[in-house]
């Protein structure tokens, strides 16, 4: 059950020429700057621009030979490329550089050496470098010059360099600071190009948009110009290497758009630096040839079609884990360890986790005695201030090898001994900080009146494009609609809803919940969050809901989360209100009222689906969990790591007060 973050009011001040739906979305988001036009600011507004500049110049008139340092991921590649093939254009004598992921991220002494040994005298780093501060030592004692452009955030202080572009230093005067890598590369080249930011998009705009896309940043200003001005240069590119990549993707050219871009696209330029080497996509992007550049982008699927395969033998060996040890998603941070999982795909797996069980999670892959983490947030739970919190040991000496990350994601390897001292001090810090863990949340922009909901006012809409994150894409509320007819799609895959309510009808479309899962009938009332979708077939125009959850009409909210959160922490075996432990006990009608409806029901149901059958007034979240876990532990139910609940047929009677789960909840109401 994901919690449903409906604003209290979405009272917006008058906008002219605006449909009702798209005024009330802009005012809720207080985001009117959207529908204004935004120009590119002059790149030389960013702190050490002009001295960047210079340097470079001179580097290409003297013939100093100049490396081009990225990273591994799809923001650095195509950093990397954009300023690479600029230089090339330029006459430099250049070469390009990204480590492999067992490198690390960034500059290192080897890779530098290296260069230096080739006879590079310059370096620029894209998209790494601002925390580099041995590294350029190392850089200057070599008597190579360094130049840093980054977006990531700096320290204190800067590593000594020639110049240090990265528009969040605090004297950096740029207006707009939520660049991507490849953003701040493509102000540099706009600034080599006299400032002209519309040139340097017209070399490089669909390559600016994947690095902004692929690297989650804001949708925002001047990013917004890159993605909204750049997004159809995909499709019109004479790069082949691009051109064979989305015909390789299955991507047709009327079909790019940013979530193309982000999931079908970026992927598979990540799929190279997390399980093979990110040359691979620097080699697709600079091909000459046809064939040279199907070869590249087939290695590039190959390589995501390997990485989804090690997230699904992750993902099903962590379930295997918590089927036999269920009360690990009960913690307030779920922290979980295997040996030898790949580090380029935890990452993505803790994502997933996060999405499934709406709690912050953390995977660490051992190897020997070091352990390699990746975790994933929530919104409002800042992981890399947790995580900063619990950096020493209680008896002193560092709890991480290495550290790093923002609110949303963070990264740290660490000593396996010390992993039990980990969850001790994050269960601490999380108790202390926050008597409820904060949740997963879809946020709601405004309800829906259903007689706003028309085609023109859904093209309306597409003015807020394009979207993504900082920006994403309206959701609304929909309100007691009655499902009059339901047609399984795709075999059943998919559902597709008939709805009314009053005299109004819509379609909606439900995808991946299958139709012995979908917990709804016929005359059900329901509230829906959708976002909105005009169909156009066979010359008729119509209004598709595309369903995002759902819930019958009348659920409350706030009772429910209450009920989980104390549930939990019965589960975690925290101290215990005995006034709240004695209602949470289940009586002799609610063991039979649960299990008769199981046992006659034609659907199959998921855990919280059934509570909203047969839930409320006296069955409590809290009370019907602890009945469903007595009715498993005593073997007349069985439920799947789905949560799917189902009655064990020929189950022998059996007398449910001798469960050990009630005896534990009699003996906290009785403290």
């Amino acid at each position: 059950m994901k919690f449903w973050n409906i604003p209290s009011s979405d009272v917006c001040r008058p906008a002219e020429g605006l449909s009702p739906i798209l005024a009330k979305v802009v005012a809720v988001r207080e985001a009117y700057h959207l529908l204004e036009q935004e120009n590119f600011s002059s790149p030389f507004d960013i702190a050490d621009m002009h001295k960047a500049v210079e340097y470079i110049n001179d580097a290409i008139d003297t013939g100093i030979k100049i490396a081009v340092f990225g990273d591994y991921d799809c923001d650095g590649v195509t950093a990397t490329y954009m300023l690479y093939s600029y230089l090339e254009m330029s006459g430099a004598d250049v070469v390009w550089h990204i480590p492999v992921r067992s490198d690390g991220y960034g500059l290192n002494e080897t890779a530098i050496q290296k260069l230096y040994d080739d006879g590079v005298r310059l370096i620029i780093t894209v998209d790494n470098g601002i925390t580099a501060y041995e590294e350029a030592r190392f850089i200057k004692k070599l008597g190579i010059g360094l130049i840093i452009t980054d977006h990531h955030f700096p320290g204190e202080t800067l590593p000594e360099a020639a110049a240090v572009i990265n528009p969040h230093r605090k004297d950096c005067g740029s207006k707009y600071k939520e660049f991507s890598g490849a953003g701040v590369a493509l102000k540099l080249i706009a600034a080599l190009m006299d400032g002209d930011c519309g040139m340097a998009m017209e070399y490089f705009a669909e390559f600016a948009v994947i690095g902004t896309i692929g690297d989650i940043v804001p949708l925002t200003g001047e990013n917004r110009i890159i993605v909204s001005n750049g997004i159809s240069r995909i499709s019109e590119s004479e790069n082949i290497g691009l051109c064979c990549l989305v015909q390789k993707a299955g991507i047709t050219k009327k079909a790019i758009d940013s979530a193309a871009v982000a999931y079908s696209i970026a992927p598979r330029i990540n799929a190279a630096g997390r399980l093979g080497s990110a040359k691979y996509a620097m080699e697709l992007f600079l091909a000459h040839d046809q064939e040279e550049a199907f070869a590249a982008a087939e290695e590039l699927c190959r390589l995501n079609d390997k990485r989804r395969e090690l997230e699904e033998l992750i993902y099903n060996e962590i379930n295997e884990y918590i089927k036999r040890n269920p009360d690990t998603v009960y913690q307030r941070v779920i922290i979980l360890q295997g040996k030898s999982w790949h580090h380029g795909v935890i990452g993505i797996v803790a994502a997933r986790l996060v999405s499934r069980y709406s709690k912050p999670v953390i995977i660490i892959s051992e190897s020997e005695d070091i352990g390699t983490a990746s975790g994933r947030s929530v919104q409002g739970f800042n992981i890399h201030t947790a995580l900063s919190d619990c950096a020493v040991l209680p008896g002193g000496g560092k709890m991480f090898k290495k550290f790093g990350g923002h609110e949303m994601a963070a990264g740290f390897s660490i000593e396996l001994k010390n992993i039990p001292e980990l969850r001790k001090a994050l269960g601490a810090y999380t108790s202390k900080h926050y008597e409820k863990m904060p949740r997963l949340a879809l946020d709601v922009d405004t309800v829906l009146p259903a007689n706003l909901v028309t085609v023109d006012n859904i093209e309306d809409l597409r003015l807020l494009g394009p979207y993504g994150c900082g920006n994403p894409e309206p959701l609304f509320l929909a309100k007691n609609l009655e499902i009059i007819s339901i047609v399984p799609l795709s075999s059943g895959a998919h559902q597709r809803l008939f709805l009314r309510t009053g005299n109004i009808s819509f379609s909606g479309l439900y995808f991946g919940v299958s139709s012995e899962k979908f917990a709804y009938k016929v005359g059900d009332t329901a509230d829906l969050l959708v976002t909105l979708d005009v169909n156009n077939y066979q010359g008729k125009t119509s209004v598709n809901l595309i369903i995002k959850d759902m819930r019958l009409s009348g659920f409350s909210q706030s009772k429910f989360f209450a009920a989980l959160d104390f549930y939990e922490r019965i589960k975690r075996g925290e101290d215990l209100n005995a006034a709240l432990a004695e209602k949470s006990i289940p009586n002799r009608e609610n063991f039979a009222k649960i299990y008769t409806y199981i046992k006659n029901s034609e659907n199959i149901f998921t855990i919280d689906d059934l509570y909203m059958r047969i839930g409320g007034g006296d069955l409590n979240y809290c009370k019907y969990r602890i009945a469903l876990d007595v009715l498993e532990e005593t073997g007349l139910v069985a439920i799947d790591l789905s949560g799917t609940v189902t009655v064990i047929g020929n189950a022998p009677k059996t007398d449910l007060s001798n469960s050990a789960i009630l005896a534990k909840l009699k003996k906290y109401s009785h403290n």
